[in-house]
């Protein structure tokens, strides 16, 4: 039990790649015990922060101790780490957001805009004094798998998107009119006969495309080539190919407005790279999403694929956004996380609630958004909240939401207390 005469400690750690800034502040009243220092964030820094803190603690004059890092990439982790094992129960241990550290470091300095470490860390010993922040206990290693595989699969899939872009630029380039947003182009051109795509929808996973991307990028050759020979094409490469499919070739084919046979050339040498790359970056998009169907049975995470609607996939999303779910006090701390809460402004007897903050991760609104879709198809309670939104007038999308919402309070109870979901119980 800690002495009553022992004075609260606020110590705040400003986070950087190769240097460290932090400073001790003590009582309600924020008394700097020094100046900022500034340390390596190697393990020579840290040892010279470890030797001033037991000082102060074995001083025994402070109680309790808590030690605030406002996370900066993952330069924070290994700090995180070593405290944890060097001081345990002695301290408590909370990861302060950028947000909340930059609101009282413009109130302090009554809203001017200057950042300095020393003034970020003054920013941080208040946030630590009125009670904000989030606990922090030692990293897992399932935590750490989602995490690794979380910024694996969002880096690919960037990458694919990127690459999508880029190929259909090439292929306007060299086919144009064989890839067309036909929506798109009625929106805009609605007294213009449409011209006819080759397909419509997700072209380059199209077994029509692929073929002619992949091994004859170049329109010229196609221009010879008889019926059968297209045919035959397609067969090689292990698909069917009808008069139809022929027809649609055809009309490509005949509309084109191609470069120079000599520019054509150097196109469709390019497209043909970038399209095997592409490949490359789907297949291994495909293997991360095999990959948490493979980690998620045997980890924390499993029970998240009890409720009807989740599967192994989403699963490892939501568990690698919450990470360990006892840094929260409740679900709706997660909700914010992504920012789904509302904005609200208080005053006097009035209270005004406005849209979504958006503080937050959209990739995890997404995640938590597309939670709330398929498990309100396919759950009875959460397609229950769903259909009350409904019918108190909310649009397909609030409903969503309101779904999400219920399905969110569930999964985080689930995860967090190791629990199958259970639909004869309210969660």
């Amino acid at each position: 039990m800690l002495n009553s005469s022992t004075i609260p400690l606020y110590i705040a750690i400003d986070i950087g790649k190769n240097a460290h800034c932090y400073a001790g502040y003590e009582g309600v009243q924020l008394t700097p015990l020094h100046a900022p220092v500034m340390v390596l964030s190697n393990g020579n820094g840290f040892q010279q922060f470890q030797g001033w803190l037991e000082e102060l603690i074995n001083s025994g004059q402070y109680g309790p101790i808590v030690i605030g890092l406002e996370p900066t990439g993952i330069y924070h982790e290994s700090w995180v780490d070593a405290l944890l094992r060097a001081f345990g129960e002695r301290i408590q241990l909370k990861l302060l957001g950028t947000y909340q550290v930059s609101q009282r470091r413009k109130q302090i300095q009554n809203g001017r805009k200057k950042k300095t470490d020393p003034l970020d860390v003054g920013a941080m010993a208040y946030c630590l004094r009125d009670g904000l922040g989030n606990p922090v206990a030692a990293r897992q290693a399932d935590t750490v798998r989602f995490e690794v595989w979380m910024t694996a699969y969002r880096q690919t899939e960037r990458a694919l998107n990127r690459m999508s872009n880029q190929l259909l630029a090439q292929v306007d380039r060299l086919w144009p009119g064989m890839l067309l947003d036909v929506k798109a182009f009625q929106k805009a051109h609605p007294d213009l006969p449409l011209p006819e795509p080759l397909v419509r929808t997700l072209p380059f996973t199209r077994a029509t495309v692929q073929p002619i991307l992949a091994d004859a990028p170049n329109p010229y050759d196609w221009l010879d080539w008889q019926d059968a020979d297209i045919a035959a094409f397609y067969r090689r490469h292990g698909h069917s190919c009808g008069p139809k499919l022929i027809q649609r070739i055809r009309m490509v084919l005949d509309r084109l407005l191609l470069p120079t046979p000599a520019v054509a050339s150097v196109l469709a040498e390019q497209l043909q790279s970038d399209f095997q790359a592409y490949l490359d970056l789907a297949n291994r998009l495909a293997a991360l999403t095999n990959q948490a169907e493979e980690i998620v049975p045997t980890s924390p995470a499993a029970v998240l694929t009890s409720i009807p609607g989740i599967s192994a996939y989403t699963a490892a999303r939501y568990a690698a956004f919450v990470g360990d779910p006892h840094r929260f006090q409740h679900a709706g701390q997660v909700w914010a996380l992504a920012g789904l809460d509302l904005v609200t402004n208080d005053s006097g007897d009035r209270r005004h609630v406005g849209g979504l903050t958006k503080r937050g991760d959209p990739a995890f609104r997404h995640v938590l958004f597309s939670i709330g879709l398929t498990t309100s198809q396919q759950c009875p309670p959460i397609q229950a909240a769903k259909e009350r939104a409904l019918h108190h007038g909310k649009g397909k999308i609030g409903a969503v939401l309101h779904a999400a919402h219920k399905a969110n309070r569930i999964c985080f109870r689930l995860y967090r207390d190791q629990v199958l979901f259970d639909p004869t119980k309210l969660h």
